[in-house]
């Protein structure tokens, strides 16, 4: 835990503290940040521009055609294609990626798309419109929309959008009647994403997504169907005629048909061979009466059929760069669209198509990589970013399947962004590769097993045959890959295999298939390796090296697109270090270098064009960096260092002079990290305070709002922290007498921090406890006050520290909150505010923010069940809709030997586990478990107790059949032992219901454990643990003193919300309300009331 500071820090911090949350009210009621003040501009286009990837081709007419893209890229042509011109829009829309485009005349025209909010991690869409041909653009959303995948409108003022869900839209759709001024949500069911939609009318149409989802929308709601083809699958286009006739696309070279406007869909009368489908996936289908073109990668090819699906030609294109779009205009004219700014035309109905722009473009370095968090984001701003090396980069697995998918939220945008924030051209998540079990990974026979079954037994063949293909398909001279961590199998088995694909892809012999989709053989040239954190290699990017070209240094450049990549920043810059560790050639020179052997000129194929540099700016970023350098070592000495913390944020205000706002705010950040990984958790604060006071404007300061408020305000981590400081020198005591004055005080102190000077006046007060003349105001812990009385000055300061965290903690929030409206859309953050709320007795608000999840999500969505059952708990006597139970005060604590024959077990209620992810399993009545025979031993049965100093739990877990089991550990157990390989349980409790930080704590069946406190991985409390087996079962009896959770006096009558998982390494999850995997799901934790009455034998 934090160590304790001398007695001047509270007025230090809250002197800081004051003036944060002062500097923020100002800057929350001076105005709005400049990316949502976008204006008019004709800068200059910067090279990036050029090859970024273009995402929709529409025409209005025969001659006037529209191509929208990645990094606000917009082409026009007015000669039905044969020439584009490049058309700025407005400022700052370089982090956009446009994704669809909707002309009425040559004048009037929307163009529409997001991009990854750096602040809170959520979608943010944009709407421009032009009225004189593209000449300018206005924004013209007057309120937050989600990214936007697809636009249409059907007369000057009725439109619609599609695209990613959040509060205000679940469906992701939303509707305007003047002319995209203002939206509205669609009415919907359930939520949803969606890649795209066509429409007969506003209020009619069809949309398709993700996992093989399709649904109609019918008079303004939207009804949704069943999903149209493996789970897996994604759907990424669709086109419907006004008969109705629709053709949708997908992946794995799917594609579906539909005569009756998408009540129901078929497979066209003749498939595609499917010896093509394993490589090829689809993102664009036009059609014109029965003709029908279909787009995708490979692009080397357009799949037509001139008679409704009956039969299919391949029509080569002679560019293997991937399509992402197709518009024709009549039976002849066409145009397609795709990645690396490629453009392509044909007359003649696409049996000769020939390149416009970007032609025979590929990459210099592929970068394939087994998950998201090892996307190599230093390697692609130095050498894609800085040095104009075009690049494409692919996830292997996805993880937005199974019990943790709701960690994986918007993956592939975030990928896609933080990709593109680099320098890098294209990114994908390969679909067919999914992750679905915890320890899946780590397991190379369960991994092959579940894999094979996913792909009928065919998996050699799909994964190697598809990744030729892409050998085949971008060309590149490099391959990137990740060097296996210890004990992932994932990433091992991936690199055999690929190593494998790079031989055969220069075998003609090897897929004569991909011959005929107009695939050519391809030599890589070289593969290098990325290290390990840790490890060293033969080459090394310094994290502070200077990037004259970006203009900046690798660590920023690289942290900006962590920061879209990571919900939260997990590590500090470091050196990344590479191997070359194949060549084709195998000379020297080959791996003497990354890239200089490879001899890939600025401007050709494989590289862009580099912007100038100006000297004056590379000698000041030079200078800034050997001063960054400096700071950093004097940072990393005094972290070392048990006492030269406090001195070293005493004169950070100084070090950071030299540098830019960026660099010190990053600096800062970076800081305020390593303490937060060290367990300085009041040092932490401080550097987060000075960031938030001198550098509110700069990302990395405002994403610290989203660390701060849930540490000033979780009952977990203050209780934590209060009894750290209690141990030191505070004697803990509770004063019943006290409680009303105090807890009226907290409700009317609440009320008047309206100002700043009512702030100031406040803390001020709360910093001096001595000039009061009443009993000292307490903090609340939970739904209760708590008094902690001290005998010393510094004692009655302690006291008064939790009041105000609190009330920081809400008044920093709110002026956040209306500096950056998108962090109302991040979902834990409100429902730690609204706990905050009701702590501090401010009900309404917190009803306010349960009922605006009520209103706008759909009851699927776990943030709609969190609020449900919160918004019971408001009302008296209401009956709770999430999953209850009743843990009861017993009178005979259990001999803890794993037997639970004990009392307090047979009359506990039943906690069962089931393996649904949606699983709710209601606790009912007392009778319900009461004199009946035990559940099924096919699923394990949790069970609660507490007396008046512990709380106890105990499971029965039948042993799975497919898994060996070690033999139960009594003695040498160590603490936090690695349990990933073992079966085991884990218990979630959320004192105060914020669903955003909560205790853990995990038993294995051997009886190793595991406990954390939020973050806090360090947290290590006392408790007592055995756990037993025989053949058929192992169970586990555990106590936790209820001091280690909270104040035990004020446990009794307390609702807790609580989770259950049982997990089975690559095997299967079991959990009592379907929250979550190895990453809890805390939404949707069951509730728990502590009950007070004692249990009779």
């Amino acid at each position: 835990m934090a160590q304790d500071m001398d007695v001047a820090w509270p007025s230090r911090l809250t002197g800081t503290l004051l003036g944060v949350v002062i500097h923020f009210v100002c800057v929350a009621n001076a105005q709005l940040p400049a990316q949502y003040t976008l204006s008019p501009t004709k800068e200059q286009i910067h090279p990036m521009q050029d090859d970024a990837s273009l995402n929709e081709v529409k025409f209005v007419g025969e001659k006037n055609g529209w191509a929208v893209g990645d990094r606000g890229t917009v082409w026009k042509s007015t000669d039905g294609g044969q020439s584009w011109n490049l058309i700025p829009t407005v400022a700052d829309v370089s982090d956009y990626s446009f994704q669809s485009v909707c002309f009425l005349t040559d004048q009037v025209g929307w163009i529409a798309g997001g991009t990854i909010d750096p602040v809170s991690g959520q979608t943010r869409g944009l709407v421009l419109k032009t009225q004189d041909g593209g000449k300018s653009w206005s924004i013209v959303a007057s309120q937050q929309l989600n990214y936007v995948n697809t636009i249409r409108f059907f007369d000057f003022d009725h439109g619609i959008v599609v695209g990613e869900r959040s509060i205000d839209a679940p469906a992701g759709i939303f509707a305007t009647e003047d002319s995209g001024q203002n939206w509205t949500a669609v009415n919907a069911t359930s939520n949803a994403r969606w890649n795209d939609g066509a429409f007969f009318d506003m209020r009619n149409g069809l949309v398709v997504g993700p996992l093989g989802q399709q649904s109609i929308l019918a008079n303004g709601t939207l009804t949704f169907g069943n999903a149209t083809s493996s789970h897996l699958q994604s759907l990424n286009d669709i086109n419907i005629d006004s008969n109705g006739n629709a053709w949708l696309a997908g992946d794995g070279g799917l594609v579906l048909s539909s005569s009756n406007r998408g009540v129901s869909w078929e497979i066209p009368e003749s498939d595609l061979p499917r010896e093509f489908k394993k490589f090829t996936d689809f993102q664009g289908v036009a059609q014109l009466d029965s003709k029908i073109w279909i787009v995708g990668s490979p692009g080397s090819v357009v799949w037509h059929s001139p008679d409704a699906g009956k039969s299919w030609t391949p029509q080569a294109t002679n560019d293997t760069t991937p399509l992402t779009s197709v518009h024709f205009v009549n039976e002849t004219d066409g145009v397609a669209v795709g990645v690396l700014g490629r453009i392509s035309r044909t007359t003649d109905g696409g049996e000769t198509w020939y390149p416009v722009r970007g032609a025979d473009r590929r990459v210099a370095s592929w970068s394939i990589h087994a998950y998201t968090s090892r996307t190599p984001i230093e390697f692609l701003n130095r050498w894609s970013g800085e040095s104009g090396y075009r690049t494409a980069t692919t996830i292997l697995t996805r993880s937005d399947v199974g019990p943790d998918a709701h960690a994986d939220d918007f993956s592939n945008l975030r990928l896609k962004h933080a990709v593109l924030k680099s320098g890098g051209n294209t990114s994908e998540i390969q679909w067919s590769l999914p992750l679905e079990i915890p320890g899946l990974k780590s397991s190379q026979p369960d991994l092959i097993k579940e894999w094979t079954s996913i792909h009928d037994q065919q998996l050699p063949q799909i994964v190697l045959g598809s990744l030729v293909a892409r050998i085949r398909t971008y060309r590149p001279d490099m391959i990137l890959l990740d060097e296996a961590p210890k004990e992932d199998a994932t990433t091992e088995l991936l690199q055999n295999a690929i190593m494998t694909a790079i031989q055969q892809a220069a075998d003609p012999s090897r897929y004569p298939e991909h011959r005929l989709a107009g695939l050519p053989v391809w030599q890589v040239k070289k593969v290098v390796m990325q290290r390990a954190p840790g490890s060293q290699g033969h080459f090394t990017q310094d994290a502070f090296e200077v990037l004259p070209n970006l203009g900046t240094t690798l660590d920023i450049a690289s942290a900006n697109a962590k920061s879209l990549l990571e919900t939260t920043r997990t590590s500090q810059p470091h050196p990344v270090s590479y191997d070359v560790i194949w060549s084709a050639s195998d000379s020297g020179n080959s791996r003497s270098s990354l890239f200089g052997d490879l001899q890939i000129p600025i401007g050709t194929a494989a590289r862009r064009e580099l912007p100038a540099v100006r000297k004056e700016i590379v000698d000041e970023l030079i200078a800034q960096s050997q001063h960054r350098r400096h700071i950093s070592s004097v940072s990393q000495h005094a972290i070392q260092s048990e006492t030269s913390g406090g001195q070293l944020i005493g004169q950070l205000g100084s070090m950071m002079r030299p540098l830019t706002k960026e660099q010190a705010a990053r600096q800062l950040a970076d800081l305020a990290l390593e303490f937060r990984r060290n367990g300085e958790w009041d040092l932490a604060e401080q550097v987060y305070a000075q960031l938030l006071q001198d550098y509110s404007s700069e990302p990395c300061a405002r994403q610290s709002i989203l660390w701060l408020i849930p540490f000033w305000t979780s009952s977990e981590l203050g209780w934590q922290r209060l009894k750290s400081i209690s141990a030191e020198d505070v004697t803990a005591s509770t004063d019943r007498s006290i409680f009303r004055a105090n807890f009226q005080y907290l409700s009317e102190l609440s009320e008047r921090l309206t100002t700043p000077e009512s702030i100031e006046e406040d803390l001020t007060l709360l910093q001096n406890p001595s000039t009061q003349t009443s009993q000292p105001r307490v903090p609340t812990i939970g739904n209760s006050p708590m008094a902690v009385l001290g005998n010393s000055d510094r004692g009655r300061q302690d006291q008064m520290r939790q009041v105000r965290w609190q009330e920081l903690a809400g008044t920093v929030s709110e002026a956040a909150i209306q500096s950056s409206p998108q962090l109302n859309s991040v979902d834990d953050l409100q429902f730690t505010l609204a706990a905050l709320y009701r702590k501090t007795s401010k009900n309404k608000k917190a009803d306010a923010i349960y009922n605006r999840y009520l209103q706008r999500l759909n009851p699927d969505d776990p943030w709609y069940v969190a609020a449900q059952g919160e918004a019971s708990l408001l009302k008296r006597g209401a009956i709770s809709p999430k999953p209850m139970l009743n843990c009861k005060l017993t009178s005979f604590p259990p001999v803890l030997d794993g037997d639970l024959t004990d009392a307090c077990w047979s009359e506990a209620m039943e906690v069962p586990l089931d393996s649904s992810h949606e699983a709710e399993a209601f606790i009912g009545t007392e009778g319900q478990s009461r004199g009946r025979p035990r559940s099924s031993q096919l699923r394990p049965i949790a069970f609660f107790s507490h007396d008046e100093e512990y709380f106890y739990f105990a499971i029965r877990i039948p042993k799975h059949p497919e898994i060996p089991y070690a033999e139960t550990q009594s003695a040498g157990r160590p603490r936090d032992g690695s349990l990933e390989r073992f079966d085991r349980i884990s218990i979630q409790i959320d004192t105060d219901r914020d669903y955003s930080t909560f205790y853990e704590f995990e038993v294995d069946q051997r009886g190793w454990t595991r406990e954390r406190c939020w973050e806090d991985l360090g947290f290590d409390p006392n408790w007592f643990v055995a756990t037993s087996q025989d053949s058929e079962s192992w169970s586990v009896e555990a106590a936790i003193p209820l001091e280690e959770l909270a104040p035990p006096e004020l446990t009794f009558g307390q609702t807790w919300a609580v989770g259950v998982t049982r997990i089975v390494p690559a095997k299967q999850v079991q959990t009592w309300t379907g929250a979550g995997g190895e990453i809890p799901l805390a939404p949707r934790f069951g509730l728990m009331n502590l009950i007070s009455a004692p249990v009779t034998n």
